[in-house]
């Protein structure tokens, strides 16, 4: 699990995970319940509140075809990282591939970024092609949404024709 993560998202996001993953460590599975293909898990955790420690419990529930888990603690919803209390669950039942809708492509070190095609003067991007393509593509699509946003058929349309274009 943690080398999957660490293949795929960004030095500080696998740091924020590399947290969540420790954390597990004050965490327990107190009870488990399994319907037809959902479970629900009480995961038990100890939280330290000043000088004391408060045993609080979260509720996981986990797809057991899907692997898809939600916790009440609405971590991933927050801040889009699996919290320690889905991370219990994904080991207790033996779940070594984290499904990808828990892999988010904005935190991928390999994600395309735009602002990596703006010419910058002392690497002599203008001269690759790659660039000229990029500038020219860049151009003729303001030009196209200039047009396109002169109603809201027409700017259906372009739309429409441009996702045509990308499932080609």
């Amino acid at each position: 699990m943690e080398k999957q993560f660490q293949s795929a998202y960004t030095t500080a996001k696998f740091k924020e995970f590399q947290r969540e993953l420790m954390g597990k460590i004050s965490c327990d599975l107190s009870s488990y319940k399994k319907d037809a293909y959902v479970s629900e898990c009480k995961v038990a955790e100890d939280i330290l509140f000043g000088e004391s420690h408060r045993r609080v419990s979260f509720n996981v529930c986990f797809d057991e075809d899907t692997h898809e888990v939600y916790c009440n603690c609405r971590l991933f919803e927050y801040r889009e990282i699996l919290c320690r209390h889905q991370i219990v669950v994904f080991i207790h039942r033996k779940v070594d591939q984290i499904p990808d809708k828990y892999i988010l492509k904005r935190w991928s070190k390999n994600v395309k970024r735009s602002h990596t095609k703006v010419r910058i003067s002392y690497d002599n991007w203008a001269l690759k092609p790659e660039a000229r393509r990029f500038d020219k593509m860049c151009n003729v699509f303001c030009e196209v949404a200039d047009l396109a946003i002169v109603s809201e058929d027409w700017s259906e349309k372009f739309i429409e024709r441009i996702c045509e274009f990308c499932e080609l």
